[in-house]
């Protein structure tokens, strides 16, 4: 076992039991996540600072005699082919492959191992286990999907993928175990939280202008392809708190006294008549995505 590997070897280090204990908590050897100084300290009785030297005295000797540790080895081994992969599920992974009696945080035996010598290309992260080349292609894919959201109001880990020129499921454990996105459900879509975008602006827009809205009608006025459960998804995160400017809502207020549909003259003339210039009511028609152009010189509303 893993526990009984990297204990004995504290024990031929020459540390007494209570040592061997502060200092398997401070490295994460006794299977548990790394803990600070304060945190190890406490197993023991001991302050930081002797911890500390605790510590460094381990890694010294460790390094300098490179004792052998093959079951550290395979551990790393067995990391490497599964990365990047969430932490928790490492841990359990080497239990279940007989390495540890107990699910075994991947930190501890990544550090064992690189102070043995032994080659490690597995790096353990807050959430997640992930080689060296995922760690550099983690800003690289984070980017790209929050452009993506940004751009569409949701997008796919294939996108993605096709976009970084990387495999979908690769790109998705990368997601998964970042903090750049939020998934919308069970649907395999993400989003951003809070909602930015042009797409996101024109939901809260048309909400504001209709509330009862259903997401098939708000699909049908986006310019967008997104299926309709992941719009619906969309909408739980839409903020319901009126967005309308002083034109928008005078234009719609115009537009359903005439049952949703006028010429442009004629809605420039309600506009006047609520203190907006005809130029500003001009440019609110075909800018706002509450309105569409349905013919010349006529307009209605989206939804």
């Amino acid at each position: 076992m893993l526990e009984s590997e990297l204990g004995g070897l504290l024990a031929t280090l020459g540390l007494s039991p209570r040592q061997r204990g502060a200092v398997a908590r401070r490295l994460g050897w006794d299977g548990g996540r790394p803990a600070t100084l304060a945190e190890a300290g406490e197993v023991g009785g001991y302050t930081r600072e002797r911890v500390r030297q605790l510590e460094e005295r381990v890694a010294e000797r460790v390094s300098r005699t490179r004792p052998r540790l093959p079951l550290t080895a395979s551990a790393v081994e067995i990391l490497g082919t599964v990365t990047p992969a969430p932490r928790a599920d490492a841990a359990r992974l080497l239990a279940e492959r007989g390495l540890s009696s107990d699910p075994f945080d991947p930190a501890g035996v990544l550090h064992a191992a690189r102070l043995a010598g032994i080659d490690v290309d597995v790096v353990a992260q807050r959430r997640g286990i992930f080689r060296r080349d995922d760690i550099v292609l983690n800003p690289v894919v984070a980017t790209l999907a929050r452009n993506l959201a940004t751009r569409d109001g949701a997008a796919t880990p294939t996108a993605v993928a096709n976009l970084a020129g990387l495999r979908t499921k690769r790109v998705r454990r990368l997601l998964e175990l970042g903090d750049a996105v939020s998934w919308l459900g069970d649907t395999g879509w993400f989003t951003l939280e809070p909602l930015s975008g042009a797409v996101a602006a024109m939901l809260r827009k048309l909400l504001a202008a209709t509330p009862d809205a259903t997401a098939r009608d708000l699909r049908n006025a986006l310019p967008t392809t997104l299926p309709l459960e992941v719009v619906d998804a969309l909408l739980a995160l839409v903020p319901r708190d009126g967005a309308l400017s002083h034109t928008e809502r005078a234009m719609v207020d115009a537009l359903r006294g005439e049952g949703g549909e006028a010429s442009a003259r004629r809605l420039t003339r309600c506009a006047e008549q609520a203190g907006v210039t005809r130029a500003t009511a001009a440019v609110c028609l075909s800018r706002s995505p509450l309105f569409r152009h349905v013919e010349r010189g006529r307009w209605a509303l989206a939804l």
